[in-house]
Protein backbone atom coordinates (compact mmCIF):
# COMPACT_ATOMS: atom_id res chain seq x y z
CA UNK A 1 0.00 0.00 0.00
CA UNK A 2 1.47 3.44 -0.93
CA UNK A 3 1.35 6.76 0.86
CA UNK A 4 -1.47 8.03 -1.31
CA UNK A 5 -3.62 5.11 -0.27
CA UNK A 6 -2.64 5.40 3.38
CA UNK A 7 -3.54 9.10 3.45
CA UNK A 8 -7.11 8.03 2.72
CA UNK A 9 -7.26 5.82 5.82
CA UNK A 10 -9.33 7.57 8.41
CA UNK A 11 -10.66 6.77 11.83
CA UNK A 12 -14.00 7.83 13.24
CA UNK A 13 -14.68 8.42 16.93
CA UNK A 14 -17.07 10.40 19.14
CA UNK A 15 -15.92 13.47 21.07
CA UNK A 16 -16.92 13.91 24.76
CA UNK A 17 -19.45 16.55 23.72
CA UNK A 18 -21.12 13.99 21.49
CA UNK A 19 -19.83 15.21 18.15
CA UNK A 20 -18.52 12.70 15.66
CA UNK A 21 -14.98 13.42 14.50
CA UNK A 22 -13.20 11.95 11.47
CA UNK A 23 -9.44 12.07 11.67
CA UNK A 24 -6.75 10.88 9.34
CA UNK A 25 -5.26 7.71 10.74
CA UNK A 26 -1.87 8.43 9.18
CA UNK A 27 -1.76 11.90 10.75
CA UNK A 28 -2.65 10.51 14.15
CA UNK A 29 0.05 7.89 13.86
CA UNK A 30 2.64 10.57 13.13
CA UNK A 31 1.42 12.60 16.08
CA UNK A 32 1.80 9.57 18.34
CA UNK A 33 5.20 8.75 16.75
CA UNK A 34 3.75 5.44 15.63
CA UNK A 35 4.29 5.93 11.91
CA UNK A 36 4.34 2.73 9.85
CA UNK A 37 7.63 0.93 9.76
CA UNK A 38 8.16 1.47 6.01
CA UNK A 39 7.91 5.26 6.51
CA UNK A 40 10.28 5.37 9.48
CA UNK A 41 12.90 2.83 8.44
CA UNK A 42 12.38 2.03 4.74
CA UNK A 43 11.38 -1.05 2.79
CA UNK A 44 14.85 -2.52 3.04
CA UNK A 45 14.64 -2.56 6.84
CA UNK A 46 11.31 -4.41 6.73
CA UNK A 47 12.79 -7.00 4.34
CA UNK A 48 15.83 -7.43 6.60
CA UNK A 49 13.65 -7.99 9.67
CA UNK A 50 10.94 -10.13 8.12
CA UNK A 51 13.04 -12.09 5.63
CA UNK A 52 16.48 -12.80 7.10
CA UNK A 53 18.81 -14.28 4.47
CA UNK A 54 21.15 -17.16 5.09
CA UNK A 55 24.11 -15.64 3.24
CA UNK A 56 26.27 -18.72 3.69
CA UNK A 57 23.67 -20.92 1.99
CA UNK A 58 23.16 -18.31 -0.76
CA UNK A 59 26.91 -18.16 -1.49
CA UNK A 60 27.11 -21.93 -1.79
CA UNK A 61 24.13 -21.95 -4.16
CA UNK A 62 25.76 -19.33 -6.41
CA UNK A 63 29.04 -21.27 -6.52
CA UNK A 64 27.18 -24.50 -7.40
CA UNK A 65 25.22 -22.71 -10.13
CA UNK A 66 28.37 -21.40 -11.84
CA UNK A 67 30.11 -24.76 -11.46
CA UNK A 68 27.25 -26.44 -13.33
CA UNK A 69 27.54 -23.85 -16.13
CA UNK A 70 31.31 -24.44 -16.46
CA UNK A 71 30.86 -28.23 -16.55
CA UNK A 72 28.13 -27.92 -19.18
CA UNK A 73 30.43 -25.74 -21.29
CA UNK A 74 33.25 -28.27 -21.05
CA UNK A 75 30.90 -31.06 -22.11
CA UNK A 76 29.78 -29.03 -25.13
CA UNK A 77 33.38 -28.36 -26.17
CA UNK A 78 34.12 -32.07 -26.22
CA UNK A 79 31.62 -32.64 -29.07
CA UNK A 80 33.55 -33.68 -32.17
CA UNK A 81 32.35 -32.35 -35.52
CA UNK A 82 32.91 -34.97 -38.18
CA UNK A 83 35.06 -33.91 -41.13
CA UNK A 84 33.43 -34.89 -44.44
CA UNK A 85 35.29 -37.35 -46.67
CA UNK A 86 37.24 -35.87 -49.59
CA UNK A 87 35.18 -34.15 -52.24
CA UNK A 88 34.58 -36.53 -55.18
CA UNK A 89 36.71 -36.16 -58.29
CA UNK A 90 33.57 -35.94 -60.39
CA UNK A 91 30.13 -37.48 -60.95
CA UNK A 92 29.93 -40.93 -62.51
CA UNK A 93 32.77 -41.06 -65.09
CA UNK A 94 33.04 -37.29 -65.69
CA UNK A 95 35.92 -35.55 -63.90
CA UNK A 96 36.33 -31.91 -62.89
CA UNK A 97 38.28 -29.88 -65.42
CA UNK A 98 37.45 -32.17 -68.35
CA UNK A 99 36.82 -30.46 -71.72
CA UNK A 100 33.49 -30.91 -73.50
CA UNK A 101 34.53 -33.78 -75.79
CA UNK A 102 35.98 -35.80 -72.92
CA UNK A 103 32.76 -35.33 -70.94
CA UNK A 104 30.71 -36.58 -73.92
CA UNK A 105 32.83 -39.73 -73.97
CA UNK A 106 32.35 -40.17 -70.20
CA UNK A 107 28.58 -39.81 -70.59
CA UNK A 108 28.51 -42.54 -73.24
CA UNK A 109 30.76 -44.72 -71.08
CA UNK A 110 28.17 -44.47 -68.26
CA UNK A 111 25.48 -45.77 -70.63
CA UNK A 112 23.79 -42.34 -70.70
CA UNK A 113 23.16 -40.11 -73.73
CA UNK A 114 23.78 -36.41 -74.29
CA UNK A 115 20.96 -34.77 -76.25
CA UNK A 116 21.70 -31.01 -76.29
CA UNK A 117 25.00 -29.13 -76.55
CA UNK A 118 24.80 -25.48 -75.42
CA UNK A 119 28.46 -25.22 -74.50
CA UNK A 120 29.16 -22.40 -77.01
CA UNK A 121 26.70 -19.97 -75.40
CA UNK A 122 25.59 -19.11 -71.87
CA UNK A 123 25.11 -20.95 -69.61
CA UNK A 124 27.73 -23.19 -71.37
CA UNK A 125 26.01 -26.48 -70.51
CA UNK A 126 25.74 -29.96 -71.97
CA UNK A 127 22.53 -31.90 -71.27
CA UNK A 128 22.26 -35.65 -70.97
CA UNK A 129 19.65 -38.19 -70.01
CA UNK A 130 20.22 -41.45 -68.17
CA UNK A 131 20.30 -42.75 -64.61
CA UNK A 132 21.91 -41.76 -61.34
CA UNK A 133 21.59 -43.85 -58.16
CA UNK A 134 19.72 -46.27 -60.49
CA UNK A 135 16.94 -43.70 -60.92
CA UNK A 136 16.05 -41.95 -64.23
CA UNK A 137 17.49 -38.43 -64.27
CA UNK A 138 18.57 -35.49 -66.41
CA UNK A 139 22.23 -34.54 -66.04
CA UNK A 140 23.51 -31.01 -66.77
CA UNK A 141 27.26 -30.49 -67.22
CA UNK A 142 28.46 -26.86 -66.84
CA UNK A 143 31.71 -25.54 -68.32
CA UNK A 144 33.82 -22.43 -67.77
CA UNK A 145 33.09 -19.87 -70.52
CA UNK A 146 36.64 -19.40 -71.89
CA UNK A 147 38.71 -22.47 -71.07
CA UNK A 148 35.77 -24.87 -71.42
CA UNK A 149 36.49 -26.89 -68.27
CA UNK A 150 33.86 -28.86 -66.36
CA UNK A 151 33.13 -27.23 -62.99
CA UNK A 152 29.57 -28.22 -62.05
CA UNK A 153 27.14 -31.09 -62.57
CA UNK A 154 23.43 -31.00 -61.74
CA UNK A 155 21.38 -34.19 -61.49
CA UNK A 156 17.62 -33.58 -61.68
CA UNK A 157 14.99 -36.19 -60.82
CA UNK A 158 11.39 -35.84 -61.96
CA UNK A 159 9.96 -37.33 -58.76
CA UNK A 160 9.90 -35.34 -55.50
CA UNK A 161 9.58 -38.55 -53.49
CA UNK A 162 13.21 -39.41 -54.28
CA UNK A 163 14.36 -36.66 -51.89
CA UNK A 164 14.73 -38.82 -48.77
CA UNK A 165 16.56 -41.64 -50.52
CA UNK A 166 18.86 -39.12 -52.25
CA UNK A 167 19.62 -37.50 -48.90
CA UNK A 168 20.28 -40.91 -47.33
CA UNK A 169 22.75 -41.72 -50.12
CA UNK A 170 24.60 -38.41 -49.66
CA UNK A 171 24.73 -38.83 -45.87
CA UNK A 172 26.28 -42.27 -46.29
CA UNK A 173 28.84 -40.85 -48.69
CA UNK A 174 29.64 -37.52 -47.00
CA UNK A 175 28.26 -37.68 -43.43
CA UNK A 176 25.63 -35.24 -42.15
CA UNK A 177 25.01 -31.98 -44.05
CA UNK A 178 26.98 -28.89 -43.11
CA UNK A 179 23.77 -26.88 -43.26
CA UNK A 180 20.10 -27.83 -43.53
CA UNK A 181 16.77 -26.07 -43.82
CA UNK A 182 13.37 -27.05 -45.21
CA UNK A 183 13.83 -29.09 -48.41
CA UNK A 184 17.50 -28.03 -48.76
CA UNK A 185 20.77 -29.57 -47.54
CA UNK A 186 24.35 -28.35 -48.12
CA UNK A 187 27.67 -30.16 -47.84
CA UNK A 188 30.70 -27.88 -48.07
CA UNK A 189 34.49 -28.28 -48.11
CA UNK A 190 37.38 -25.94 -47.20
CA UNK A 191 38.23 -25.33 -50.89
CA UNK A 192 34.64 -24.07 -51.46
CA UNK A 193 33.53 -27.25 -53.18
CA UNK A 194 29.84 -27.74 -52.60
CA UNK A 195 27.01 -30.25 -52.89
CA UNK A 196 23.44 -28.97 -52.67
CA UNK A 197 20.37 -31.19 -52.40
CA UNK A 198 17.04 -29.44 -52.87
CA UNK A 199 13.49 -30.14 -53.95
CA UNK A 200 10.36 -28.40 -55.16
CA UNK A 201 6.86 -29.94 -55.45
CA UNK A 202 7.76 -31.93 -58.57
CA UNK A 203 11.57 -32.24 -58.77
CA UNK A 204 14.66 -33.11 -56.74
CA UNK A 205 18.10 -31.84 -57.71
CA UNK A 206 21.63 -32.70 -56.61
CA UNK A 207 24.14 -30.01 -57.62
CA UNK A 208 27.89 -30.66 -57.31
CA UNK A 209 30.45 -27.88 -57.84
CA UNK A 210 34.24 -28.12 -57.67
CA UNK A 211 35.61 -25.22 -55.60
CA UNK A 212 38.79 -24.56 -57.66
CA UNK A 213 36.97 -24.73 -61.00
CA UNK A 214 34.05 -22.77 -59.62
CA UNK A 215 36.55 -20.02 -58.86
CA UNK A 216 37.92 -20.29 -62.39
CA UNK A 217 34.41 -19.97 -63.79
CA UNK A 218 33.87 -16.82 -61.75
CA UNK A 219 37.15 -15.34 -62.96
CA UNK A 220 36.42 -16.13 -66.61
CA UNK A 221 32.83 -15.02 -66.39
CA UNK A 222 33.43 -11.77 -64.48
CA UNK A 223 33.43 -9.76 -67.73
CA UNK A 224 30.10 -11.08 -68.97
Amino acid sequence: MNLANQSMIEETYREPNGEVSVKSLLASLFQREESPLFVKEGVGEIFRRLCPVNYGLLSKSIVLFWLLIVLAGCAAQEKVIATPPPFPEGVLSARWGMPVEKVKQAIEGDGNRFFQDDTRKPPFVLYATGTYMKVPATLSYFFTPKSGKLYRIDVTFGDAKIYESAKGYLVREFNDPTFSQADTDHWSWPDNSLIILQKDPSHVQVSCSSGPFLKLNHEEGAGR
